[in-house]
């Protein structure tokens, strides 16, 4: 028998835990999924999801005796959100997949355990506890794949993939983040292979939202490798070049000096083509502000030196921008051969954050005060003087630039 202590775990034992649990009849309310698992690896919990045998109406009536507040988020599949202050919980009718199309389920509410284990989609994700904290498996599969790391569907792998398409990536999401490469099951690659068109069928935001979270996993290398492989990355992403680079990048988060950045990841396995950019980020109906962030590096004129001194570093900072020189600099250079050039990249990086970028001294107004009358003709001399400042290194002064217009005139 496997016991979680609810004392390791403030969720478990908190004082709006024990109050909703207090709602509802014993017995009829246990936790489930991702909290169970979590918890067991001993990671921290984020979410916290429960499971009922009551019906979703029962449910309700439950919170409102109990003085509780709650939304219908997902009423139709059984899902109610409870809200205790800070604390969410949500909470879901056991029940049935009766019929799927590979994105949504019509559901029968049941009051068996087991057969509610059974239509989720991994087996590390088909735990429960109670309230005391005992781990309940009803498949019987759950603990042993999540103790050896092992990512295997419930039951048949064509039928989960076949109910909801998104699950080929989730698949892989999960073997980068509780799994281990030499764990993974060949026949399941194989399923995987002969069904990963059916994504086609998702919204472009359910998959772009899922592949940030693969993006955010924390090493992805071998899960992208084995996307490449069974053709699924190519299918979603045919905008990747190669996926090399992120062995590179994975070295410098894990030694703190570049944070994990799901945009950024996607950048170094992506070929710099706007024209590309612009069809990816239609595709995913991507953000704007990570459609302006894929398009600036993508559209940046600027060249990357290993060797820039700090004139160099200035003046890329000045016309495209540092988050622009930050992912040209890392998305660039970490696809580069040579091993050492990581450190190169370190001290570029560290010099640019020191770096406060310049302000043109020049402005309308002084250029008026010298006879010139606002304008097309303005507009290009202005352009002029910066470009001068600009290739002086920043060092011409306000001074000897109006004497620059005078004689440029």
């Amino acid at each position: 028998m496997v016991i979680l202590n609810p004392k390791e775990h403030h969720w478990m034992k908190s004082s709006n835990t024990e109050r909703l649990f207090k709602a509802f009849p014993e017995g009829t309310l246990r936790f489930v999924g991702g909290c169970v698992r979590d918890a067991l690896l001993g990671s921290e919990v984020s979410d916290v999801d429960l499971a009922t045998k009551l019906l979703p109406e029962d449910i309700i009536n439950c919170l409102i005796k109990s003085n509780i507040k709650f939304v219908p988020t997902g009423i139709k599949h059984g899902t109610i959100t409870a809200i205790l202050d800070a604390d969410i919980y949500q909470i879901t009718s056991l029940r049935i997949d009766t019929k799927t199309n590979g994105r949504h389920a019509e559901v029968t509410f049941n009051s068996s355990w087991k057969t509610d284990a059974n239509r989720r989609d991994f087996t590390i994700n088909s735990l429960y506890a109670d309230f005391t904290g005992k781990v309940y498996d009803p498949i019987g599969q759950g603990l042993d794949d999540l103790k050896t790391s092992k990512i295997c569907f419930v039951g048949r792998p064509e039928n989960r993939i076949k109910e909801d398409y998104l699950r080929i990536i989730r698949y892989f999401r999960f073997v980068s983040d509780y799994g281990k490469i030499n764990n993974v099951d060949q026949d399941t690659l194989e399923v995987i292979k002969a069904n990963f068109e059916g994504l086609s069928k998702l919204s472009p935001e359910r998959l772009w939202l899922e592949l940030k979270k693969l993006f955010a996993s924390s090493s992805i290398f071998h899960a992208l490798y084995l996307m490449k492989e069974t053709g699924v990355l190519h299918f979603l992403l045919p905008e990747v070049k190669e996926i090399t680079g992120l062995k590179k990048l994975e070295k410098l988060e894990m030694n703190g000096f570049i944070s994990i950045d799901p945009i950024l990841r996607l950048m170094v396995i992506i070929c710099r083509d706007t024209k590309k950019i612009d069809i990816l980020c239609k595709r995913f109906n991507m953000s704007s502000k990570e459609t302006k962030r894929l398009r600036l590096w993508a559209a940046s004129k600027c060249e990357v030196k290993l060797n820039s001194d700090d004139i160099d570093i200035i003046k890329f900072i000045y016309i495209e921008g540092k988050e622009v020189f930050s992912d040209r600099c890392v998305s660039e250079i970490v696809n580069y051969n040579e091993p050492s050039n990581l450190n190169e990249l370190k001290a570029l990086l560290v010099a640019s954050k020191k770096m406060i970028k310049p302000i043109f001294p020049i402005k309308g107004a002084d250029l008026k005060y010298i006879g010139y009358e606002p304008g097309p003709q303005m507009g290009i001399m202005i352009d002029a003087l910066e470009l001068i400042w600009i290739n002086s290194g920043f060092n011409t002064s306000k001074e000897n630039l109006l004497l620059a217009a005078e004689h440029l005139d």
